[in-house]
């Protein structure tokens, strides 16, 4: 590149006002007396582009193009990879607005940039792409939406189907057919098993089902035995699974005959004196009659003749015509028509199981209600007309028809029941309770309904129930529980069934129960009452297993082991204080 070479000045010479050169077209770090120095020599400030130096140049309006002859990539001392171009012409000088260029055709090559590294149909520097990709995949195996290359195709579009977070259920001992597609891993396949846990299953009069089909089995199921299962207590003749009776009753002797009479009047004057007898008794309890009212008699002892011990089975069953007949222990089996059905009644159970009579006189136009009717301290079990067990806790009550004829089998129950029942499409099961509603197809749960009770509580054991109130509803499926509070909210929890089934099985079995909530069943139970001297005993929380059907006594002494608390029985009233 030429410059001015105007090293000399001053003098004689030439000076500021003979020259037209400014400082901006001397080349730097030259000097020479240019028309802005005052005829001194002034240093030029024209860029020396020699060496690589640093072009600051704007692209408008340029004027001029240089050509490059040579483009490299180079890398200064600061470290940084730069694309440079070189120009090595001999002559003229570049303005701010002069560009220098290189051949974009030769640019790529110089670069290390040919065809087959740039994609397919894609330009870059002038040259078209020739790249396809390496891969090998078809469009169903590439997710529908998105594109790809390979070495045979361009661009193409995936096409296999987006099955997101797929899912189905598994029947038992079936399989799932998964249908081809991308699966976000969400996905599951599912299988639900009702379980069966272990259980003991003691004969009766009608079927029961050990394990429902489609049951997994979590215990041991156990078919109870019975010492007294002998051909000698059963009636001659009847044959019950499989073993023959022979008992044929008690057959008096002709001196039995002779003294029969003898005995009534026996009977009779042991009777006067067991009504003497009672009232000796009772000096030795806490109350003793005298006139008109019960008065206090002072210290109290429990006689060995006047333990308080559970009365086990007995009930009232009130017919529709208002006929009472008492059940339980001592009474002998017997059959009865009622309302067109067969009645069989045992001291454990009334069925109603026998054939329906078709006469015109048996059939009613409206349904014919029974009562059964259990006592504190007692127990009892009905098979409905339907085969439906429903076995009634102490203090409770069952309201149901003699036999069902409507579109439902509707019962009402006030207490505590155990259900079992048949299984009837068609004919849903309905038990009423107070201000709830327990609808099933055939499944077994427990329901406990005290009027003194804080809540309705409705435990599943195997099936599934709706329990509603209002305008609110739960389903429940095995171990779970639907309660439902005073103030009418109804919810659902998952439970050990166990505990609320285990009177069924002759145990007490409470798990951090409230003494007050304890000692309520415990009462129930076994007829008596209880006093808490202190409030703050009703809170103490209590668990343990007891056997129903012991001694109170029993039974008491064991709850004070729970420490802290004395148990004064005094009659059929039980004083709880602190120690």
């Amino acid at each position: 590149m030429k410059y001015i070479n105007a090293s000399g000045g001053g003098g004689g010479g030439t000076g500021s006002d003979d020259v037209t050169a400014l400082n901006k077209h001397v080349l730097e770090p030259y000097t020479a007396v240019t028309k802005e120095s005052d005829d001194d020599p002034a240093t030029g400030t024209m860029k020396n582009l020699v060496d690589r130096a640093t072009i600051t140049h704007t692209s408008d309006n340029a004027t001029k193009v240089l050509l490059a002859d040579e483009a490299y990539i180079a890398e200064n001392s600061d470290g940084v990879r730069r694309v440079e171009l070189r120009y090595n012409g001999d002559e003229g000088f570049i303005k701010p607005n002069t560009l220098v260029a290189y051949p974009e055709s030769q640019a790529g090559a110089k670069f290390g940039i040919t065809a087959d590294k740039i994609a397919n149909g894609q330009v870059v520097l002038g040259m078209t792409g020739t790249y396809k990709g390496l891969g090998n995949a078809t469009a169903a195996q590439v997710l529908s939406g998105y594109s790809f290359s390979t070495a045979a195709l361009s661009n193409a579009s995936g096409s296999m189907p987006d099955r997101g977070a797929w899912g189905s259920t598994l029947a038992i001992n079936g399989s799932v057919t998964i249908p081809a597609g991308y699966h976000n891993g969400s996905g599951r396949i599912t299988q639900s098993i009702a379980t069966k846990g272990a259980t003991t299953i003691t004969p009766r009069s009608a079927q029961q089902t050990a394990v429902s089909a489609g049951t997994y089995c979590s215990g041991n199921i156990i078919v109870a035995g019975n010492g007294n299962f002998v051909a000698g207590n059963i009636k001659k003749g009847v044959n019950i699974w499989g073993v023959v009776g022979t008992f044929e009753g008690y057959v008096p002797t002709a001196t039995d005959l002779y003294l029969r009479g003898k005995k009534r009047l026996r009977v009779r004057k042991w009777r006067r004196v067991s009504v003497v007898a009672a009232s000796v008794l009772l000096l030795w309890g806490v109350w003793f009659y005298s006139g008109t009212e019960f008065l206090p008699s002072g210290d109290v002892l429990t006689e060995e003749g006047a333990e308080i011990i559970a009365s086990g089975s007995k009930a009232e069953l009130i017919l529709s015509d208002g006929e009472c007949v008492i059940l339980g222990k001592g009474q002998l089996d017997s059959v009865w028509m009622h309302e067109g059905m067969e009645v069989h009644s045992t001291e454990e159970r009334v069925s109603y199981v026998g054939e329906r009579q078709c006469g015109e006189d048996s059939l009613s136009v409206e349904l014919q209600y029974n009562i059964l009717r259990v006592p504190r301290g007692g127990e009892y079990s009905v098979v409905l007309g339907d085969g439906t067990l429903v076995c009634l806790n102490s203090e409770s009550e069952l309201r149901y028809p003699v036999r069902f004829d409507g579109e439902e089998r509707q019962v009402f129950l006030r207490g505590e029941g155990y259900f079992e029942v048949t299984k009837d499409p068609d004919h849903p099961f309905v038990v009423e309770v107070e201000n709830a509603r327990i609808e099933v197809l055939g499944t077994t749960f427990n329901v406990c309904s005290y009027e003194e009770e804080e809540r309705v509580v409705t435990t599943l054991v195997e099936g599934m129930v709706r329990l509603s109130s209002e305008n609110q509803s739960v389903v429940l499926i095995p171990n779970e529980q639907g309660i439902l509070d005073k103030e009418g909210h109804l919810s659902k929890m998952e439970v050990d069934v166990f505990p609320y089934v285990a009177w069924q099985k002759g145990l007490f079995v409470f798990q951090q129960q409230p003494l007050e909530r304890v000692m309520q069943v415990v009462s129930r139970w076994y007829d008596v009452e209880v006093v808490f001297r202190n409030e703050k005993t009703k809170k103490i929380s209590f668990t343990g297993n007891m056997r129903r059907y012991s001694n109170f006594e029993q039974t008491v002494r064991m709850l004070e082991k729970t420490g802290g608390l004395i148990f004064n029985i005094e009659g059929r009233t039980i004083y709880i204080t602190e120690k």
